[in-house]
């Protein structure tokens, strides 16, 4: 219920609400006027629900609507950023860093940004407005992902994927990798340097360290096992894939600034 986000401070990815606007006028028939819809939903945000909106306006700065836009958020006083990335990974941004409670965004990469909570269908109209929540605790308690096990699957799963790696076996892969960090094991995967056999790693008592994962066979910390490198010897120029998709997600977003104190007028 919108009822229940009173007083929250949420993050907006601008562009995306503008378009789920005019998805929601073209079932209903009607005309789309982004603008004015824009100030009347402000304006039920802040009167009505409390709601305190941190605008993000991504993607290039040019273009009349941008502008009108902008200005439009300026002239209510309201937070407002303009940067020329995605918005979802700014918004993201705010909510991992707690300046914001959630974002309200349609992109489907906010978790693997660093969202905490996602509002969507966030349509205000109706008299008693209900909305989408998604929680990455919630992903990580019922099918255990967390943001960089999603990451991962984004480099293992899909077109610029692993060649014959599904959902199913990429989800067998991060069980193999049991409480190791996902990425720091995909990044040492390089094309044509597979290794032939994992050697034992001692302990620093001289012992050998040993764990087991969730099927119950034994294997080191950071060690191969068998699925692992059945899946790296399929590897066939996803190098330059896999660093794009780390540099994107994870390496990108420390050079995200945050914008420091603001305040929202009442």
């Amino acid at each position: 219920k919108l009822k229940n986000l009173r007083g929250k401070r949420l993050a907006v990815d601008l562009s995306a609400w503008v378009r789920e606007q005019k998805r929601m006028a073209k079932t209903k028939n009607v005309s789309s006027v982004p603008t004015r819809n824009l100030f009347n939903w402000c304006k039920k945000l802040l009167l009505e629900h409390r709601i305190k909106p941190f605008f993000v306006l991504g993607g290039q700065r040019t273009g009349s609507q941008q502008k009108e836009r902008k200005t439009l958020v300026d002239i209510l006083g309201l937070p407002c950023c303009q940067i020329d990335r995605k918005a979802e990974s700014v918004c993201a941004f705010l909510n991992e860093k707690g300046t914001v409670d959630g974002c309200i965004t349609e992109g489907s990469d906010a978790f693997l940004y660093g969202a905490q909570t996602v509002y969507r269908k966030f349509n205000i109209e109706e008299e008693d407005p209900e909305i989408d929540e998604y929680n990455i605790s919630d992903i990580e308690k019922k099918a255990d992902l967390n943001r960089k096990k999603l990451i991962a699957l984004n480099m293992l799963v899909g077109s610029d994927g692993i060649p014959g790696v599904g959902m199913v076996t990429a989800g067998q892969l991060l069980k193999e990798f049991g409480d190791d960090d996902p990425i720091k094991r995909l990044r040492r995967w390089t094309p044509n340097e597979v290794p032939e056999a994992s050697q034992d790693k001692p302990s620093t008592s001289g012992q050998h360290k040993e764990k087991r994962d969730s099927t119950g066979s034994a294997c080191d910390e950071g060690k191969e096992g068998k699925l692992e490198l059945s899946v790296r010897k399929e590897m066939h120029g996803q190098g330059p894939h896999f660093k794009k998709v780390i540099s994107e997600y994870m390496d990108s977003q420390t050079n995200i600034q945050d914008p420091g104190d603001f305040k929202w007028q009442s």
